[in-house]
């Protein structure tokens, strides 16, 4: 049966149907041995479309909070919003310390090798917010200045741009960590 059938069989948009669930309407409506009538007025009865749905959105779920637990730091950033505090509070006290775009482009590129007319500042990260056990991700922007207290004791968040994309990092306490948004 093709997933427009069973659509209309049962009464709904063909569009409120998803692959994944589809997949599973498809492998029963086999296993069943029915006719389509059959088939789809037992699953328009017992409410199959929902429960289907229902256990698409526990694998969602369940997927998103893997995620969260193999991930070292919130979304969007790899320095805590505490350890970015605690480095401005250090910061405060030498003015040196807060660094101008050329300054923050130029550490970078001695650190790491990009190209510095290559490099973006940016002056905001991505902090998840997210309940634990929400599906819905919830992001705040927060600003984070390039900050360099000392070698080992610093933050800069960047771009480099490349003919065909652009690169998202953070150089944090003199490391280079990818940023995923």
């Amino acid at each position: 049966m093709m997933k427009e059938e069973f659509a209309k069989l049962i009464g709904v948009e063909e569009s409120e149907i998803t692959e994944d669930i589809y997949k599973e309407v498809e492998q029963l409506y086999l296993a069943a041995g029915e006719s389509k009538q059959e088939f789809c007025d037992k699953a328009k009865a017992e409410n199959l479309l929902f429960k289907l749905a229902l256990k698409e959105t526990k694998n969602v779920r369940a997927w998103i909070d893997n995620l969260r637990a193999h991930h070292n730091g919130p979304a969007g950033t790899n320095m805590s919003v505490a350890d970015y505090g605690e480095l401005k509070d250090a910061a405060k006290h030498d003015s040196s310390s807060t660094l101008s775009d050329a300054e923050a482009a130029l550490l970078v590129s001695r650190e790491f090798g990009f190209e510095a007319t290559r490099i973006k500042i940016l002056h905001e990260a991505e902090i998840n917010q997210t309940e634990p056990g929400s599906i819905y991700l919830k992001i705040k922007k927060v600003p984070r200045v390039p900050l360099k207290v000392s070698t080992d004791w610093n933050y800069v968040r960047f771009n480099v741009h490349t003919a065909p994309s652009e690169w998202f990092y953070e150089m944090v306490n003199g490391n280079l960590y990818p940023v995923s948004i």
